[in-house]
């Protein structure tokens, strides 16, 4: 479908109807996994289209567009994101994303940043991360040095709970504070600074836990992101703001079709009901 879409180039037309409506004031999100060095080629063919036709957005570019409804670029954003701290994210990603000038927003898990070099491996796997690089030493995860360095280079921190854990209904409210305010507490201390946003796990509809979005709501979190396939406009909800996932290893012209808007249509139905659940107005 995404060949056809592009021989057709209407991933093109697609695209420049989105610019055309938004009049070119809207942000797409993106998110990474891992980014394992087999990939180099391709992610830089990536940042080669989003270059193309995106700007990248800085935390205050994120204020000013959702607080203060201003976006003063000629194209529309682009966050790129990548969750769950792995290695491969700053070894293999983030010279790439910076030779195209973009502002990576990091999403991580606490736990796995800390967690001892010999058991990372088996820690990731047990807590649905999954690794495709293989380092001689072991080490799987960014370490707190490299998390320090991103940050001191202008990129985002960002919580991604303590232990990547889904916050499915399940969970006792100990657990959700330990996932949403122990994590923020964690990482605050290691990049002395206040970390004011948040990223879901998963993305299942019943991981948007209407609890643990009140505990998200009730601390100082400005920022919430989903996995939920939109893009992000002016009057979008600061704590509900939607990511499209992008594989290291996709084809062009399947992240062409990814933001298309295509893709959007169909999480419609799934966006509006967790909307509900959480007790969000519509947008």
């Amino acid at each position: 479908m995404a060949r056809w879409l592009c021989h057709a180039k209407l991933d093109r037309v697609l695209l420049a109807l989105q610019k055309m409506v938004f009049r070119n004031r809207f942000i797409r999100a993106i998110y990474y996994h891992d980014t394992p060095s087999s990939s180099a080629n391709n992610l830089d063919l990536h940042f080669q289209f989003y270059r193309e036709h995106f700007s990248p957005v800085t935390y205050s570019d994120l204020i000013d567009f959702i607080g203060n409804k201003t976006w003063g670029k000629v194209r529309p954003g682009l966050i790129v994101a990548f969750d769950d701290g792995l290695r491969s994210n700053f070894d293999t990603a983030l010279p790439i994303l910076e030779k195209y000038g973009f502002v990576g927003w990091f999403f991580v898990p606490t736990d796995f940043i800390s967690v001892d070099v010999s058991s990372a491996e088996d820690w990731a796997l047990s807590h649905s991360i999954a690794p495709h690089e293989r380092y001689d030493d072991g080490r799987a995860a960014l370490s707190w040095d490299e998390v320090r360095e991103l940050d001191g280079r202008g990129h985002i921190l960002g919580c991604h709970t303590k232990t990547h854990r889904r916050m499915t209904p399940d969970c006792s409210l100990e657990a959700i504070n330990d996932e949403i305010l122990d994590s923020k507490r964690i990482l605050e201390a290691q990049l002395g600074h206040v970390v004011e946003t948040f990223c879901w796990v998963g993305g299942e509809r019943d991981t948007y836990n209407p609890l643990a979005f009140e505990r998200i709501r009730d601390s100082d979190y400005r920022f919430c992101f989903t996995t939920l396939v939109a893009p992000i406009v002016p009057h979008s909800d600061p704590l509900f703001l939607h990511r499209t996932g992008i594989s290291a290893e996709a084809a062009i012209e399947t992240v062409k079709l990814q933001l298309s808007g295509l893709i959007d249509l169909l999480f419609a139905h799934q966006r509006k009901r967790i909307q509900s659940e959480l007790g969000l107005s519509k947008y």
